[in-house]
């Protein structure tokens, strides 16, 4: 197993009403070019960057490791039912936010669908501002 179809599995283990999330939306919601995003999921890209799979995990609500442990394993078992919640990171870099609700989720697909005409950095600091205001509400 690689690290593409960990990440494509965690996308359907996203879905929202039925749909798994898109290349599109985790591109947004991670702030990671989508022609990058569909690369890693479909295997195309081998050794993608550690900093693009580090804001996917995050989306998803895992750290990087976590899906590189599982990747290794062969397994989504592997990432386990302790790791259901995602585990702040074990260096010095942020750590992970909090699992989005689906409530929260949808408000920051539909967000990041309504900047569609932003271009791509201006996108992405949408998303994070989005995500960092859902943060300070869960963490008053």
């Amino acid at each position: 197993m690689n690290i593409g179809e960990v990440i494509a599995a965690l996308m359907q283990r996203s879905a929202d009403n039925g749909r798994p999330l898109s290349d599109n939306a985790l591109a947004e919601l991670a702030g990671v070019p989508q022609p990058t995003v569909t690369r890693i999921r479909i295997g195309e890209s081998k050794d993608p960057r550690r900093s693009n799979v580090e804001k996917i995990a995050r989306v998803l609500g895992y750290t990087a490791d976590q899906l590189y442990r599982a990747a290794e394993r062969g397994s989504m078992d592997a990432l386990g039912a302790a790791d259901v919640m995602p585990r702040p990171a074990q260096d010095d870099r942020e750590p992970a936010p909090p699992p989005l609700s689906k409530a929260k989720r949808r408000m920051l697909t539909a967000a990041s669908r309504a900047v569609e005409f932003l271009n791509d950095d201006q996108a992405a600091a949408f998303a994070v501002l989005l995500e960092q205001a859902i943060w300070q509400q869960n963490n008053p």
